[in-house]
């Protein structure tokens, strides 16, 4: 008769969740820890059904650590090309405020790109001989309006990942409600 060696249930429990985090179905599971620990297959099966909460705990750690590196990665990236809240707002003001006058002459003619201004050229997308393709201002009204948080509605939930400067800040709760946009 083999002989039986005695493993504890905290021991088990920690072993079944091991191979469940590394991917292991169950069927692998039983017949490894059955051979390596001399236990029945009703034992490793109450280890793995034990092994669960441990499991979706190291499973939550890791999305936990995957979302703070992604944010630090995101903030070293608006940081490395110098985005700010208040650039990319600047950019959507352009298109949003544009005004088809600036890009005439007072005589009506098309004036050259060099002789607009800014805030006139940030609202173009493409110069076609003498046509003018200027951006969507109402896509930028929207986008404006979502960046500044205004008509929010149940359907709009906020970030993820939220980078304010330096401070990172995630949103854990998926179920929150939102206050219905104002009519």
């Amino acid at each position: 008769m083999a002989e039986k060696r005695k493993f504890s249930r905290n021991k088990g429990v920690q072993l079944a969740s091991d191979l469940l985090y590394a991917g292991e179905k169950r069927g692998v599971i039983v017949e490894k820890l059955t051979k390596t620990c001399k236990v029945a297959e009703r034992t490793v099966d109450n280890w793995i059904r034990d092994a669960q909460p441990i499991l979706q705990a190291r499973l939550k750690q890791d999305e936990i650590v995957r979302a703070e590196e992604s944010a630090q990665l995101t903030r070293e990236a608006l940081q490395s090309l110098h985005i700010t809240k208040e650039r990319v707002l600047a950019e959507y003001a352009k298109i949003a405020f544009f005004d088809i006058k600036k890009i005439y002459k007072e005589d009506g003619s098309l004036k050259a790109v060099s002789e607009m201004d800014d805030n006139t050229t940030g609202a173009i997308i493409a110069v076609e001989g003498d046509k003018i393709k200027a951006s969507d201002k109402k896509a930028a009204l929207d986008s404006i309006c979502k960046v500044l948080g205004y008509n929010v509605t149940e359907m709009d939930a906020p970030p993820l990942i939220q980078v304010t400067g330096e401070n990172v800040s995630i949103n854990w709760n998926e179920t929150k409600s939102y206050p219905k946009a104002q009519e």
